[in-house]
């Protein structure tokens, strides 16, 4: 058996390390696979030179007015003038990097709008892609939850609090008949026009109308009823759980998997 030089040695283990947290890397972040592309910032180096950055939450308003990183600013990704904006923020700032964020690791909205900055030429560019879940319970002070901040993280949801309000359709619609209830479809008004689960009773708002959904929110603690929400897919519903517990609305539930599970539902039963 030859022997291994010790430059070869080092050479081969410093090369098992780094395919080993390559690896470990993409287990964690599964979307990066997907955008290639994209240049990437983890949550301490993001910390370490926190204002040197310009910092961009790519959420929805209302996620935003819920829980946000200090001093970001709210330019949502599925907004038709996104890419306008980028490219006014990139150029009254040239010499800052940007850093975009979404919900986390799952979350693809900070990647789509780091591709469409790619694709229309707004350099310096990173991607935050581990969420301002991790980032509001590891750096408290850096996060605003409800306006308040620094963060209580004991105020914080996981997505185990989150599952226990979730309820499989059958017992949505069981909730619905009786109980007073207050139903409210945050889709938006393009999911809408297919199809409404409870006709004429139930209240609509998506989350670009934050003053509307707090008020329905009000209406419903003040009249001690129970709150029903549905969304698209059953990813949305959870950022509303923040505000009903501030309301402390006790009775809610969220329909699970949202109408795409009561369309495949649908489907095959027939």
């Amino acid at each position: 058996m030859k022997a291994v030089s010790t430059g070869l040695f080092f050479m081969l283990l410093i090369s098992g390390v780094t395919g080993s947290a390559a690896a470990s890397n993409e287990d964690a972040f599964p979307n990066r696979k997907l955008f290639p592309e994209l240049a990437y910032i983890s949550i301490e180096d993001l910390s370490r030179n926190y204002e040197k950055f310009i910092v961009v939450d790519v959420r929805s308003p209302f996620e935003y007015h819920t829980l946000h990183a200090v001093g970001a600013i709210n330019i949502p990704r599925a907004a038709k003038d996104f890419v306008p904006r980028m490219k006014e923020l990139r150029a009254s700032n040239k010499g800052k990097t940007i850093v975009l964020y979404c919900n986390g690791k799952k979350c693809k909205q900070s990647y789509k709008a780091g591709r469409m900055c790619y694709q229309n030429q707004i350099g310096n560019v990173l991607v935050y892609d581990q969420g301002i879940n991790d980032w509001a319970k590891t750096y408290p002070k850096l996060a605003v939850l409800l306006g308040n901040t620094p963060v209580d993280r004991n105020k914080l949801l996981g997505e185990d609090a989150i599952r226990q309000h979730m309820v499989p359709y059958d017992e949505f619609v069981r909730l619905a008949n009786s109980q007073n209830a207050v139903i409210i479809d945050i889709r938006d008004a393009v999911d809408r026009e297919a199809i409404s689960l409870f006709m004429g009773r139930e209240k609509r708002a998506d989350y670009r109308h934050i003053k509307k959904l707090e008020a329905l929110l009000d209406e419903a603690a003040k009249a001690r009823q129970a709150v029903l929400i549905y969304d698209n897919a059953g990813t949305e519903v959870g950022w509303l759980m923040y505000h009903l517990k501030e309301r402390k609305i006790k009775r809610f539930y969220f329909l699970k998997g949202g109408m795409r599970q009561y369309y495949a539902e649908l489907r095959s039963g027939l």
